[in-house]
């Protein structure tokens, strides 16, 4: 069954971040298809992943690209730099008080000053008349295959997930008109966070959320499963350090991000419920973080990362190219999955002669993907933790399985791009294989 992932707007995105981590940590065990859309610019961590993932495709065959993530984001323009009067009117809003354009009817001066460039917060009405249309049009083209279940993951007391949650639902729905096996699900969260009180939104909330389940219940006639994380304002966000995304903590065991993770994970996966009716299709979302224990991923990362430095530190996949007891030390199923790249970089490159320095420069990316070299790395997608040094023997006992089928070679041909593909596949897969 494929699983595909509509992330909306910052909660959205939030959610993502932490499952992805997850699925990097072994502890998600299937492949998925994220798609973010915001009109807001995409948090840090997804737009590095985007590559990460694609840069591993791309060594791959067809079918065994299959079974790597796949990310990509939507940003919904809004006419950049023009306050959302603008948009809607076509004209600047004038500096005088007054009613200038029906449209002030429905939204105070204050919501169509708004910078369009920035989002749209706390405002889901406002979304769906100014973005609504694109988001049409772009998730309207999308392929989605047969055996898929679709999940969308969003606010809907927020500007982006409130206003896009009802029209992207729809969008897929009539998208999928045709096809065998495709299921809709939706984490959704209400009250869960404490706005920045300089915003004055909270009043909002409330009312946001009213209408945007009224709405959704109306046109969730295929909705086949939903969580609603619902709170009650339990937590504070820090959206600026969402944005960069640069070793976010944990979210804890009882959090509403973390339940829609768990959430998340038991939607996609789910598939002999019986069938029910908006709204009694809920699972509660503190069951299916009890079924997904948070302290089970944690020690994941404190299992996992240890092993990405010994690597790095200990410059081990370079000893494979000078020193004769490497694969002894270190394990004959490293060797052999280097190898494997090695020799479709001989291929691609035009021979074993122009692969002289190769392991060496897999090594350097290896650090540089990792640590991102002063730019974004995986590193950071990860929070701060404790690195000891491992004893060989856990990288020994990794299973480096290499790929089940020929390399795409052709992704082989630029020297730059063939190291970081095998970095990047070695990283996923001590990642995710490591103990």
């Amino acid at each position: 069954m494929n699983h595909l992932i509509v992330a909306i707007g910052g909660t959205g995105q939030m959610v993502l971040h932490y499952y992805v981590q997850a699925y990097l940590l072994g502890q998600v065990a299937d492949p998925f298809r994220a798609v973010v859309v915001d009109t807001d610019e995409p948090i840090a961590s997804l737009r590095y992943l985007g590559g990460f993932f694609r840069a591993i495709r791309q060594g791959l065959s067809e079918e065994d690209a299959r079974r790597v993530p796949e990310l990509e984001t939507i940003k919904i323009e809004v006419k950049e730099g023009s306050q959302i009067y603008e948009v809607l009117t076509g004209s600047p809003l004038p500096d005088q008080a007054g009613f200038h354009n029906p449209i002030m009817a429905y939204y105070g001066r204050d919501a169509l000053r708004q910078d369009a460039n920035k989002g749209l917060f706390a405002l889901p009405a406002l979304v769906a008349v100014a973005a609504c249309r694109e988001t049409v049009s772009r998730l309207g083209v999308m392929h989605v295959h047969d055996d898929t279940n679709i999940a969308l993951a969003g606010s809907v007391i927020g500007g982006t997930g409130g206003g896009l949650l009802v029209p992207a639902l729809s969008t897929l729905q009539e998208r999928t008109k045709g096809l065998g096996r495709v299921s809709f699900r939706a984490v959704l969260f209400g009250e869960y966070f404490v706005p920045d009180p300089g915003k004055g939104v909270q009043a909002r909330f409330g009312s946001n959320k009213r209408l945007v389940l009224q709405i959704l219940g109306e046109a969730a006639s295929k909705l086949y499963r939903y969580s609603l994380v619902d709170e009650g304002a339990a937590v504070e966000r820090n959206p600026d350090a969402e944005k960069r995304s640069d070793h976010l903590k944990w979210p804890a065991p009882e959090s509403p991000c973390w339940k829609g993770v768990a959430a998340l994970r038991h939607l996609l996966r789910e598939t002999t419920a019986e069938a029910r009716q908006w709204p009694d299709n809920e699972v509660p979302a503190a069951e299916c973080a009890r079924e997904f224990p948070q302290p089970n991923v944690v020690q994941a990362l404190s299992h996992r990362l240890p092993v990405i430095h010994t690597l790095i530190r200990e410059k081990v996949v370079e000893k494979f190219a000078s020193d004769p007891a490497a694969a002894r030390i270190w394990g004959r199923d490293l060797g052999v999955f280097l190898s494997t790249y090695w020799k479709a970089a001989a291929t691609g490159l035009g021979g074993m002669d122009r692969t002289d320095g190769f392991l060496s420069a897999v090594q350097d990316a290896l650090r540089q993907e990792w640590d991102g070299a002063g730019a974004y790395g995986l590193a950071r997608v990860f929070p701060h933790s404790d690195t000891p040094r491992v004893p060989v023997a856990r990288v020994r006992r990794i299973r480096w399985d290499p790929p089940a089928r020929p390399l795409n070679v052709n992704s082989f041909r630029n020297r730059d791009e063939a190291r970081r593909i095998a970095a990047a596949s070695l990283l996923l897969h001590a990642l995710r294989a490591g103990d």
